[in-house]
């Protein structure tokens, strides 16, 4: 079980402010709320942070980080890649709006278990659509700024095919397990303010600028530049992404000319059985690539 860090809390009847919160904390000294959790992405509805103008800059000004989620209902996960990115696109407009960094995460929510429902009538989320959710959220936001929120269902999948690189489960806490940075409490709500509200454990340092691990802000700016060279981006690919798709393309192409190769000289050898022609092209083939890679070296430098 990964160590708890801080507390935070997460909210949707109204915004409460840094005051409510300091008397909050006053009353209890050992689960001081540091890290708000917050929706974005519909300006107009009251559970946005949003909603209130100047609210996202005084909880920052009282030494709170502000995270921010994405959520309309209890289905989004059901509207696939199309559905991510459209989703992602809104958010990340209300969060500039609001001034809200950068390099800071935007969760995207799954409310609900994938599984089917049947009392309340739900059918299931494929784990594939549930995916690409996260996937078209990824292609707007950066894979290193796309969360994931929701049960292990959703949440573990998200980690082990690296969908999502911010992870906040809810569900047993039993199923907290190490690389997820954030634990919704299903113990029981939090009255702050007279405002119902989720308690959060949270299994980061993020008192260093913002970034998921407890690095300096110079150590994540050196992590953001590595993440543009290897990490697909909005643009689809870009630093070591396009040398590599680069190499995939040649060596398609030479697996063509190599089946071409081998049937014109097919046709013309007679005696010469096809793997031996194989072979024999095989080998010019690598030691063409083999002077290629060296003279030419990566395309574009």
């Amino acid at each position: 079980m990964p160590t708890v860090l801080a507390y935070g809390a997460d909210y949707s009847d109204r915004e409460l402010g840094p005051e409510e919160l300091d008397a909050y904390d006053r009353q209890h000294p050992d689960e001081q709320i540091s890290v708000l959790l917050r929706y974005i992405g519909y300006p107009d509805n009251p559970k946005c942070i949003s909603c209130y103008p100047g609210a996202y800059q005084r909880h920052v000004d009282a030494g709170r980080t502000v995270l921010l989620v994405a959520q309309q209902g209890w289905h989004d996960a059901a509207e696939g890649y199309q559905g991510g990115q459209a989703r992602a696109r809104l958010a990340l407009e209300d969060a500039r709006r609001i001034g809200y960094p950068e390099d800071l995460p935007i969760f995207m929510a799954s409310d609900r278990w994938l599984g089917p429902n049947p009392e309340r009538g739900w059918p299931a989320i494929p784990l594939g659509t549930a995916m690409a959710y996260l996937d078209g959220a990824a292609s707007v936001l950066g894979r290193e700024r796309t969360g994931a929120y929701g049960f292990r269902d959703f949440v573990y999948p998200a980690q082990d095919g690296a969908h999502a690189w911010w992870l906040w489960l809810c569900g047993d806490e039993a199923g907290v397990r190490d690389g997820i940075q954030f634990y919704q409490w299903n113990g029981g709500t939090l009255s702050i303010g007279g405002v119902p509200a989720d308690l959060n454990k949270v299994y980061v340092d993020l008192s260093n600028g913002g970034g998921f691990m407890s690095l300096s802000n110079q150590q994540q700016a050196a992590l953001a530049a590595m993440a543009d060279q290897y990490l697909p981006g909005e643009d689809g690919v870009r630093g070591a992404g396009r040398m590599v798709l680069w190499l995939n393309d040649r060596f398609t192409e030479l697996s063509a000319q190599n089946a071409a190769l081998t049937a014109a000289v097919q046709a013309m050898a007679g005696g010469a059985t096809t793997d031996q022609l194989r072979q024999y092209i095989d080998e010019a083939v690598a030691r063409h690539v083999q002077v290629t890679v060296e003279v030419a070296g990566k395309p574009g430098a």
